[in-house]
C-alpha cells in the first residue's frame, strides 16, 4: 500500500524538478537571446557610425586631391597600435591610371625604419624631389615606384600618438609648393579626420 503512495511522491516530485529545470533552461535560452541580439545591435551601431567615419575620411581626402591637384592622397597607418610592426594603406583616392600603391598590407616598419622614425616624430614633411630628397632607401624604392616626383607629408596623431600618416603626392615635380600653405591645408585636414580614424587591423579591416 505504501509503495505506490512512495511512487506517487517520487512521480510528483520529478514533475517539479523537470518543470524547474525546464523553465530554468528557457530562462537562460532567454537570456542568452537577449545577449546575442544587444551583440548583433552594438556591433551595427559601431558598423554604422565606422562607415560614417570613413565616408568623412574620404571626402576630406578628395577635397586634398582636387585642391592641390595631386595625383595620389592616403593615409598610411601604423599596426597594431600598441605594438606597431606594420605601416599599411586602407584608405586612398587617386587619379584614373596610377598604379597600385606600392606601400603592400604587410610592410614591416623595420623595412623602412628611419623613414618610419620620421613619420612619427617630424609633424610636417615636403619633398619636392621625393626619390632625391628621401634618405631611406626602402622609401625611396617606394615613392619610385608609385611614380611619386613630389610629396608632402603630415602626421596624425590621436593624444599625441602616432595614428597615421597623410601623404599627398605628385607623378610630376613640384616646384610651386608652398610650405606655409600646404602645412595650413593639411593642419587642418589633419584635425578633421585624426581623431575619428579607424584603428587598421591589416588585410582591409578595421576596428
Amino acid at each position: 500500500v505504501i509503495w505506490p503512495q512512495i511512487a506517487a511522491i517520487i512521480t510528483a516530485i520529478g514533475t517539479i524538478v523537470l518543470g524547474w529545470f525546464t523553465y530554468n533552461q528557457h530562462s537562460k535560452n532567454k537570456m542568452t537571446d537577449a545577449k546575442i541580439e544587444n551583440m548583433k545591435d552594438e556591433a551595427e551601431k559601431k558598423n554604422e557610425i565606422r562607415n560614417e567615419k570613413m565616408a568623412k575620411i574620404y571626402g576630406v581626402l578628395w577635397r586634398i586631391l582636387y585642391e592641390t591637384k595631386a595625383d595620389r592622397v592616403y593615409i598610411a597607418q601604423p599596426h597594431p597600435l600598441t605594438n606597431a610592426l606594420y605601416l599599411s594603406v586602407g584608405i586612398e583616392v587617386k587619379r584614373k591610371g596610377l598604379a597600385k600603391n606600392a606601400i603592400e598590407d604587410t610592410l614591416s616598419l623595420s623595412e623602412v625604419a628611419n623613414f618610419a622614425a620620421e613619420l612619427s616624430r617630424r609633424e610636417f614633411m615636403l619633398y619636392a624631389d621625393a626619390v632625391g630628397e628621401v634618405r631611406d632607401n626602402r622609401a625611396k624604392a617606394l615613392f619610385y615606384c608609385n611614380g611619386t616626383e613630389s610629396a608632402v607629408i603630415r602626421r596624425l596623431h590621436n593624444n599625441q600618438d602616432w595614428v597615421g600618416s597623410l601623404f599627398v603626392e605628385f607623378t610630376h615635380k613640384k616646384t610651386d609648393l608652398i610650405p606655409a600653405t600646404l602645412r595650413e591645408m593639411l593642419a587642418e585636414a589633419a584635425n578633421e579626420i585624426q581623431f575619428d580614424l579607424p584603428e587598421y587591423k591589416g588585410t582591409g579591416k578595421w576596428k
